[in-house]
């Protein structure tokens, strides 16, 4: 009746039939107890409960813990508390709060560079800022517009023939980020020629910017504790 009992049990745990006359078997030749069966599989009536969720799936929740698991494949995958949860979603918010990074002065063109970022849905979004628009800053920036004009033109031969273009990247600007430790976390090009000017109420250009977003993990960003800017081609 013990046997036939623990039988029951784990009949009602959803363990497969042909499991439990193995275990049964087996108990029974080496004389364990069956009482420990269920416990030797993780599956103790008093601390474990299995259903299936809505999507069909098998669900182990632990009474003691909390902690839930599901069963995809041949592997438990563990699903996040509650508090993980809260956790998780107040590191989000948290990275989704705009990010001014302050400003690097940039000698070579007599400006400084901004940037200030945030983090929504897998994505960071940054606005990159360069002020003053400074004679240097602007001659370079007009030149870098017209670069892929001039190498078209420079590679047109006589007979309508014309030579490969060469692999060089377009002039742009790089901004990388780093964790504590100095290592990169992220690293963001921007082409030069696709900043866009900003004027004045006179029209004269006052800074240039450039607003976009790229996939980026919430951890590599979380990480980020610097930043510094470089180009190449201007």
């Amino acid at each position: 009746m013990k046997c036939a009992g623990r039988a029951l049990a784990l009949a009602e745990l959803k363990v497969p039939l042909a499991c439990i006359v193995i275990l049964l078997i087996c108990g029974m030749l080496t004389g364990c107890d069956v009482d420990d069966i269920p416990k030797s599989l993780g599956l103790s009536r008093q601390r474990y409960e299995l259903k299936r969720d809505k999507d069909g799936r098998m669900v182990r929740l632990d009474t003691q813990t909390g902690e839930t698991t599901v069963l995809v494949g041949d592997k438990l995958i563990r699903v996040e508390t509650p508090e993980e949860r809260d956790a998780k979603q107040a590191t989000l918010a948290a990275l989704a709060t705009p990010t001014n990074w302050g400003s690097i002065e940039l000698k070579a063109f007599s400006s400084s560079a901004y940037v200030t970022t945030r983090l929504l849905d897998g994505r960071l979004h940054y606005q990159f800022t360069l002020a003053p628009a400074s004679a240097a800053l602007t001659k370079s920036i007009a030149d870098a517009s017209t670069a892929g004009h001039v190498m078209l033109k420079e590679l047109r031969l006589a007979g309508g023939m014309t030579l490969a273009p060469r692999s060089s990247e377009p002039p742009r600007f790089l901004l990388q980020f780093f964790d504590e430790a100095g290592f990169k976390t992220i690293s963001i090009p921007i082409p030069a020629a696709g900043l866009l000017r900003v004027a004045d109420e006179s029209r004269k250009t006052v800074k240039f910017e450039a607003r976009d977003s790229v996939d980026c993990p919430a951890e590599q960003y979380g990480r980020s504790r610097a930043w510094n800017v470089s180009w190449e081609g201007l």
